[in-house]
């Protein structure tokens, strides 16, 4: 029982995660935040295992990277940019709940993006 707990760790820490991880921080950083789909769609192509790992890590990977910017931004204004989007927003102006939404967002588009680079990659395969 322990040895499968771990060797499930291990997978989900591994090279795909880690390369996820860092490339879609370097893209975030620099690029607009669509980019986000396409380097996960692309490091899926060549990494993923199945689908689910390619949609589990690609929803997990970008959720998380998204939740950091999007605390960052929030903090960097003081919460001022965030209560306005609240408010604009038909979220009776809870910033919390427009940070669980785009974070829901962008972990759906992520995830699809690195199962859709898996699949292409299944479809030339056959």
């Amino acid at each position: 029982m322990a040895q499968t707990v771990q060797s499930k760790t291990n997978s989900f820490l591994g090279i795909y995660t880690a390369l996820l991880l860092v490339v879609l921080v370097v893209v975030q950083w620099f690029f607009p935040w669509w980019t986000l789909a396409l380097v996960s769609a692309v490091i899926a192509f060549f990494l993923a295992k199945s689908g689910g790992d390619a949609f589990g890590k690609g929803f997990l990977v970008n959720a998380l990277i998204w939740l950091v910017f999007a605390l960052k931004s929030h903090f960097a204004t003081e919460g001022i940019l965030s209560q306005k989007v609240a408010q604009i927003l038909p979220l009776g102006g809870s910033v919390a709940a427009l940070t669980l939404l785009s974070v829901l967002i962008v972990g759906l588009v992520g995830g699809m993006a690195s199962l859709s680079g898996f699949q292409i990659k299944q479809l030339l395969k056959s």
